[in-house]
């Protein structure tokens, strides 16, 4: 056997088998306090053998309360985490914000429940948000609602006795992707934005009824109060700092696997 295949055989048998760690499972609670500390009540005591923990949370900033659910998986998943938030206004006048977040671990035991207890939780200025998103993305009156499509065309997008909204679409990786368009129904509109990003796909998309609302600038505005706000990570709209590759677990087994054969033939 060479040098190289005797390294590479370590290094395989080196990687920590993600099956055999303990996870807890079927735990969930809901905190009324976004000041206090996520901890984790003694009656949470089941683990289970599995592929790899997770937990998830739901943040409702405007309520002050934070869900949270440990579960495992049978498998390696891809992303090791998500965060999307939706900051929505509602026909009556109402406004919701929250933020759901998922993290995956296989490193060791109990590795998303030792996660939470060092999990940080902004507490945002909302009412301020709110107002400088409200001016950009909706109106209260029933003026005709024009919206840019694609290519920064512009049509008519409100008709008669049937509402009217403009949306804006964009990837924020690969290829950047941007879609504009306009939507009519006779339900409700909800005027929101929702941003979500997991380091191999993120967006950022929101519907307004303000007249070209659904814009460069009014997009790159909204981008800019977000992140002085510190909702968003960059300029942007990423919610994740860290946009760097990742090898998952089984991606890098299957390489390392796919690296012996060759040099043992």
């Amino acid at each position: 056997m060479s040098t190289t295949q005797y390294c590479l055989i370590i290094i395989l048998i080196s990687i920590p088998i993600a099956s055999s760690i303990q996870c807890l499972t079927d735990c969930s609670n809901t905190l009324g306090n976004l000041s206090s500390p996520l901890i984790i009540p003694s009656t949470c005591n089941q683990t289970v053998t599995a592929a790899s923990c997770q937990i998830f949370l739901i943040i409702d900033y405007i309520q002050g309360s934070l869900f949270y659910s440990f579960t495992t998986f049978s498998f390696i998943p891809v992303d090791k985490e998500t965060n999307s938030i939706i900051f929505r206004f509602n026909p009556n006048n109402s406004t919701s914000f929250t933020s759901q977040f998922t993290y995956a671990c296989y490193d060791k035991d109990n590795c998303s429940s030792i996660y939470a207890k060092t999990f940080n939780y902004s507490i945002y200025n909302h009412q301020l948000l709110r107002t400088e998103l409200e001016s950009l993305l909706v109106s209260r009156t029933n003026d005709d609602v024009a919206c840019f499509y694609s290519k920064q065309d512009i049509r008519q997008c409100k008709i008669p006795t049937i509402q009217g909204a403009c949306s804006y679409s964009q990837v924020l990786l690969g290829n950047k992707r941007l879609t504009q368009s306009c939507t009519n129904t006779n339900d409700s509109l909800v005027n929101q934005i929702q941003i979500y990003d997991s380091y191999r796909s993120a967006k950022f998309d929101y519907q307004c009824n303000r007249s070209l609302c659904n814009g460069y600038l009014t997009a790159s505005e909204l981008k800019r109060i977000l992140f002085k706000y510190n909702v968003t990570k960059t300029l942007d709209g990423r919610l994740l700092l860290n946009t760097s590759a990742r090898l998952t677990y089984s991606f890098f087994i299957l390489l390392i696997i796919f690296i012996l054969q060759k040099y043992m033939h």
